[in-house]
């Protein structure tokens, strides 16, 4: 991705205990590719502009973040302040990318995780099949609603509730939420 690739900037947060151990894997990664990794260490608002302001100067050919709940709090910053300067960057989250960042390495947690649920929770179980019916996202959830309720107050009108649906429902279903 970035041809001549020689110095490249890690942000962590010294107070997260993976962060620590990805810095020190990282380390490997850089000698092993004959990459300079310089750490700037990042664990507030303060100390995240003065990394700003010293990556502005140093200009490393990239960046990387290791995953970190502040970091990830800052992303939309983060991400704008890469793309203002250049700065190819990988990062351990796809929120990062949402943001405008350019790279996200990271696992798929749900290829990790669902297998080895399905092993443990009997899927044949009531609450199970019942978790498997419901809808459970927020967004599908909001449109419901709204289309709902627009047919709601539209009906109070005149107008008719069989014309306003969303992608996901008709109507009828809002007692069903």
């Amino acid at each position: 991705i970035v041809p001549g690739l020689s110095r490249v900037a890690i942000l962590f947060n010294r107070t997260n205990h993976y962060a620590r151990l990805a810095l020190q894997s990282a380390r490997g990664g850089a000698q092993t590719l004959q990459v300079i990794l310089t750490p700037y260490d990042v664990y507030d608002t303060a100390t995240l502009n003065a990394v700003f302001v010293t990556l502005t100067k140093d200009r490393p050919d990239g960046i990387m973040l290791p995953a970190d709940a502040f970091l990830v709090s800052e992303r939309n910053r983060i991400a704008q302040f890469a793309i203002e300067k250049k700065l190819p960057s990988v990062y351990s989250f796809r929120e990062y990318i949402e943001a405008g960042g350019l790279m996200a390495y990271t696992p798929n947690y749900d290829d990790l995780f669902c297998p080895l649920l399905e092993e443990i929770i009997n899927l044949r179980h009531p609450l199970v099949r019942l978790a498997g019916a419901i809808d459970w996202c927020p967004r599908r959830r909001v449109d419901r609603i709204r289309a709902c309720l627009f047919a709601i107050d539209h009906s109070r009108f005149g107008f008719s509730t069989d014309l306003v649906t969303c992608p996901t429902c008709v109507c009828k279903d809002f007692a069903a939420l």
